[in-house]
């Protein structure tokens, strides 16, 4: 019997990040029709500008060949926001859109680990706790199978 060599060991480690600004602006709208708004019985300013922002940083250890870990962070920043139909004071309150209006800022952490029984396919299992509103966090575990099928370079079709 020959003698078998053993795979060699792949170890690696990827840092990700991302920054995502967002800026919004809509010019100020008037009822062209002459008439007055019947919901508030007033024409009003529809404007809305905001100017949000959110990022995430991730990191991914492949500590085997088949097997990789990672860690992820989210967030998202409230920023400024200007809303013409609440600041016009004719229509709806500030407390008729609760998670616009707030500073709340939303975060997530999120494990994850992987294996990859093969080189087209991947079982993934992550667990992110969302805090979605102010004391309000949804905790979720996702499993994940991903299959990749088509030609590829070992082989000419």
């Amino acid at each position: 019997m020959g003698a078998q060599t053993a795979m060699p060991p792949q170890t690696n480690f990827k840092i990700q990040g991302e920054l995502l600004p967002a800026h919004r602006d809509r010019a100020d709208h008037h009822d062209d029709t002459g008439s007055a708004t019947p919901q508030f019985d007033a024409s009003f300013t529809d404007a809305y500008s905001s100017r949000q922002s959110g990022w995430y940083l991730q990191g991914v250890y492949q500590f085997m060949p088949q097997w990789r870990v990672g860690y992820r962070y989210d967030r998202l920043n409230h920023g400024t926001v200007a809303n013409g139909i609440v600041d016009s004071g004719l229509g709806p309150t500030a407390a008729d859109f609760p998670l616009l209006m707030s500073n709340y800022n939303p975060t997530r952490n999120t494990p994850m680990v992987d294996w990859s029984p093969s080189e087209f396919s991947r079982v993934r299992r992550s667990s992110p706790p969302t805090s979605r509103a102010p004391a309000c966090t949804d905790n979720q575990v996702l499993l994940q199978y991903i299959l990749s099928l088509g030609a590829h370079g070992a082989h000419t079709f």
